[in-house]
């Protein structure tokens, strides 16, 4: 842990002894390395999921596919579904 704060301590002394502009530049480096391992980090913490969530959507796009596959006839370009089979009801005549 002193050692940590030794480094920190260091790194800050070095700071105050460069120039404005070359301060400014280490500054928004280490501004951009920040960045940069945050979005690391929550890639890291995300990917388990994401990659859970795709394979769930492939699976139930593939089951959509499969359902409308076996529901219905393909007759070249035009699908028919089976419900379209059904025999209609006769028109019920008033009296």
């Amino acid at each position: 842990m002193a050692v940590l704060v030794a480094v920190v301590c260091l790194a800050l002394l070095v700071r105050l002894l460069l120039g404005s502009q070359r301060r400014h530049r280490v500054d928004q480096a280490v501004l951009r390395w920040g960045h940069a391992g945050r979005r690391l980090a929550l890639w890291c913490c995300r990917w388990p999921s994401n990659r859970k969530a795709k394979a769930q959507a492939a699976r139930e796009a593939q089951e959509a596919i499969d359902r409308a596959r076996s529901r219905g006839v393909w007759k070249d370009n035009v699908f028919t579904p089976e419900s379209f089979r059904q025999a209609r009801k006769k028109d019920r005549t008033r009296d």
